[in-house]
């Protein structure tokens, strides 16, 4: 059964159709790949999923629910990761510490409760770290799981920068995630593919755009 679903969509630009009636779908707990050339509209896909463009024509659902009309942060909240080609990590904190970010909507904790350090938050931040590096084990990365992210280069045999890929991407797969969306350039995972994915993650659903 299909997770999420793409029916006829379509996004145009000035009269330019950058997407023109797309129909596909992703299932559980499978990785599927959209690939094309530059400006083939692989970023427009992603883009109008993620609910920052919005939809010529069409119809997007996940698990059946209309999502094609919501914004970024209700689609982010229902639980749709996705990942940039650029890589954004805080170089200052540790690879842990930079998978933790990626679960700020799970942490339901008041400003005032962070800001007294109540047991409440020490207990949600003990729960999420463990969750990060669990997403670690199942990426094959916990040994790097006190380095500091801005140090990863020189624990890869090249120049291609392979594991702050894979952060990036293991970041974006927190749980409960239905659906991740890894946007990247695939000459950056070509010394080391097998670790873009992680092990196991039977519910979701996995598209790469490439």
């Amino acid at each position: 059964m299909a997770r999420l679903e793409l029916d006829s969509v379509s996004r145009r630009f000035a009269g330019v159709e950058a997407v023109k009636n797309l129909t596909m779908s992703i299932a559980a707990g499978r990785v599927t790949g959209l690939i094309g050339p530059n400006g083939a509209g692989k970023t427009t896909v992603v883009n109008l999923i993620t609910g920052l463009l919005k939809l010529s024509a069409g119809r997007i659902r996940l698990d059946e629910r209309e999502i094609g009309e919501l914004q970024p942060h209700e689609v982010a909240a229902l639980g749709i990761a996705r990942t940039f080609q650029n890589i954004r990590l805080l170089k200052e904190a540790s690879v842990l510490d930079n998978i933790v970010v990626g679960f700020h909507l799970r942490d339901r904790s008041s400003f005032a409760a962070q800001a007294l350090g109540l047991p409440s938050v020490r207990r949600t931040r003990a729960g999420l770290t463990e969750q990060a590096r669990q997403l670690l084990r199942e990426f094959g990365m916990v040994q790097y799981a006190q380095s500091l992210a801005g140090e990863l280069d020189k624990f890869d045999n090249d120049s291609d920068p392979v594991l702050k890929q894979s952060v990036r991407v293991a970041r974006a797969h927190h749980r409960p995630s239905p659906c991740t969306l890894n946007h990247f350039c695939p000459a950056c995972h070509r010394s080391r593919p097998s670790r873009s994915q992680p092990r196991s993650m039977p519910g979701a659903c996995r598209l790469t755009a490439a």
